[in-house]
């Protein structure tokens, strides 16, 4: 079964003794877990299909209690959550107490994707000459791995950079580090776009170019969606040499 971010997670829990006869009316304690992450298909290593900084989550997403039926069963829902943009696994883990205390336990693994379709960011150097022509470089696959035509990819180059300045303070001692007449640096991210393009996925790599005329850190960034809204987003940084003064 294909499950994505949000999806709601429908499963049965039956158990038995070896004889056959049902766990009739057993405690069950359940849980899905975050298990780790997925790797993308091979053919595509040159690309990236997470967001900066993307991490890869762990602990308990839900779980509950309930008895089970005369038959030794239950029925149970869960809604999955990766937590971050990209391919991962989840783990059901059960756990039965019958009458006289004795347990059992079973786990499964389940695949979750971020969305029906992911967008992938040709990876590149940190660092490139200054004024030099950037080649954003994207595709699109399924959960095969397959190239996907026709969605809409939208690509973004975006300046970061730090924006400081001296603000007074009258809690002189307790706000923050100070001068010695009372002014506290403050700092903030500032995010500028500089550049975009709405492009269509193809059966080959999909570009967009821009030259850079400023110093600084760049984001690339692309993101698709499904036609269920669900996103996916990959981007990656790098930073233009400044020019030689000799």
């Amino acid at each position: 079964k294909v499950l994505h971010e949000g999806d709601e997670l429908s499963f049965s829990a039956s158990a038995q003794y070896l004889f056959g006869a049902p766990v009739a009316q057993g405690q069950l304690s359940w849980s899905v877990v975050r298990d780790g992450t997925s790797s993308y298909p091979e053919q595509w290593s040159r690309y990236t299909f997470t967001p900066i900084g993307a991490s890869s989550p762990s602990g308990t997403i839900t779980g509950g209690a309930t008895r089970l039926d005369a038959e030794g069963r239950a029925q149970l829902t869960a809604t999955l959550t990766l937590g971050v943009a990209r391919r991962g696994r989840v783990a059901l883990e059960a756990e039965v107490t019958d009458q006289a205390g004795h347990t059992y336990s079973a786990r499964e693994r389940v695949a979750l994707y971020p969305a029906e379709y992911e967008v992938g960011l040709r990876r590149g150097d940190d660092w490139v000459e200054f004024e030099e022509e950037i080649d954003l470089e994207a595709i699109v696959i399924d959960h095969e791995g397959e190239l996907v035509e026709g969605r809409t990819v939208n690509a973004r180059f975006i300046r970061e950079g730090w924006h400081s300045w001296w603000e007074w303070s009258s809690n002189a001692r307790t706000d923050g580090p100070l001068d010695d007449e009372g002014y506290r640096l403050r700092r903030n991210q500032r995010r500028e776009e500089v550049h975009s393009c709405e492009l269509t996925s193809d059966a080959v790599p999909i570009h967009c170019l821009y030259t850079p005329t400023r110093p600084g850190t760049y984001r690339l960034e692309v993101t698709t969606q499904d036609d269920q809204g669900r996103r996916s987003t990959a981007s990656r940084r790098f930073r233009p040499r400044p020019k030689s003064r000799w």
